[in-house]
């Protein structure tokens, strides 16, 4: 990627590990939200103002709508729940970056954090989509065992 903060890696390599471990385990619905992601971000940081952090930042806006309506798809499509999660938690990042624009003296700090701990929520809803997925799987071969009843 053409990030250069310690944090950007970071999220670079969580998200690179989520998209190979749904291409390895996941069904289509966990492989189109991790390629979506990886789309938004590498999209969002090639048409980043890296210049002035205080300026609107529209293509993170753009391909965040992008996304949005990706995973709205994908949940309206699939038979799981975890794409309402990340549908909603995208709608949360959506809304971020409309309060920026409607407050413009929101600090971009505050802003980017909001977007970073969002952003993580997704990827946790794809991985844990993405087990539930494989396990479900197993279980149907007869590969795993059966989950014990709750008490």
């Amino acid at each position: 990627m053409i990030h250069r903060t310690v944090v950007q890696v970071v999220w670079d390599v969580c998200m690179l590990s989520t998209a190979g471990f749904t291409l390895w385990r996941g069904g289509w619905a966990e492989r189109v939200a991790a390629l979506g992601m990886i789309v938004d971000s590498v999209g969002a940081a090639i048409l980043q103002d890296k210049h002035d952090l205080f300026a609107t930042p529209w293509s993170g806006l753009y391909f965040d709508i992008a996304y949005l309506g990706v995973m709205v798809w994908v949940a309206l499509r699939s038979d799981r729940t975890w794409p309402l999660f990340t549908a909603g938690f995208q709608l949360v990042l959506v809304v971020i970056y409309v309060a920026r624009l409607a407050e413009p003296h929101i600090w971009a700090w505050a802003e980017y954090t909001a977007i970073i701990i969002w952003s993580y929520m997704i990827l946790i809803a794809i991985v844990v989509g993405t087990w539930l997925h494989w396990r479900g799987q197993r279980l149907e071969r007869g590969l795993a065992p059966a989950p014990s009843p709750s008490v």
